[in-house]
């Protein structure tokens, strides 16, 4: 397995790719696209929804979830989970009791399609998933490289985990030590079942949805055509969904259902 320095919070802002050259201007380039987008989705929605866990060690925070509820751009009933996963280096001190988190090391996930078809497999490849989650993602998307949404293996942002992280850095009371006992749970409260994998999600979108994803560009043609194939490799939700005789899309607080986890990927404890 390939690794990367492993990205602090603000490393990770701003330049996932931690390197220079061709990558870092791809990703400058898509950040300004992706800022201006995040502008009009928060004059939109003035604020996104997170719950936040966390473990310490005496006064010091090892290890912090941030639990994001983000909205699809073109459809408000449909909302993507993104978990970022703060967490100090073994054997050192996270924030201290007058400290704040901005030097943790980060993990990210997203269960949008963009993520999923652009970058799982990428942050899988780097360690850069957190391990309590990586389960949510289908073998073939963790094991077959993106050849045709990313081909160079960029670390990067899709707009649901670009707007996450763009709402935390923007509200650092929310990454201040002397604050996090009165926001937080303790992290034995974040229940990970309670995310649905990329393929629910996907399952939930109305036709309407689908096709707009396909216009996102060819890149994502094969994907959507075949997803049960490609990606994913089971026919559960489909055949519920069939028999249910309806495609009307859930409410966005349906998202949030309990996830089944595969026999072949059981779900890990969060640390």
């Amino acid at each position: 397995m390939e690794t990367k320095r492993i990205p602090t919070i603000m490393n990770v802002y701003n330049n996932p790719s931690l390197m220079g050259g061709e990558s870092y201007r791809v990703n400058q380039l898509a950040r300004e696209k992706l800022l201006e987008r995040y502008r009009k989705y928060i004059a939109k929605h003035k604020e996104i929804p997170v719950d936040i866990y966390f473990t310490e060690d005496g006064s010091n925070v090892k290890e912090v979830f941030y639990h994001f509820m983000v909205s699809s751009e073109s459809n408000d009933e449909i909302v993507y989970d993104v978990v970022l996963n703060l967490y100090a280096p073994e054997h050192e001190y996270g924030a201290s009791s007058d400290g704040d988190f901005k030097n943790m090391f980060v993990k990210i996930f997203s269960n949008s399609p963009g993520f999923t078809f652009t970058y799982a497999y990428v942050y899988n490849r780097y360690k850069l998933l957190p391990e309590a989650l990586d389960y949510k993602f289908s073998k073939q998307v963790m094991h077959t490289p993106p050849l045709k949404t990313n081909p160079r293996n960029h670390i990067g942002f899709d707009s649901s985990t670009f707007f996450a992280l763009t709402y935390l850095v923007t509200h650092p009371e929310l990454m201040q030590r002397r604050n996090i006992s009165t926001i937080a749970q303790p992290i034995s409260k974040f229940d990970v079942t309670k995310i649905p994998t990329p393929e629910e999600v996907m399952e939930r979108r109305s036709p309407d949805d689908l096709m707009g994803i396909k216009r996102m560009g060819r890149k994502l043609k094969s994907f959507i055509n075949k997803p049960k194939d490609i990606l994913f490799g089971s026919k559960t939700t489909r055949q519920a969904k069939k028999s249910s005789g309806s495609n009307k899309p859930l409410k966005a607080k349906a998202a949030i259902k309990p996830a089944k986890a595969t026999k072949a990927r059981k779900p890990k404890k969060a640390r």
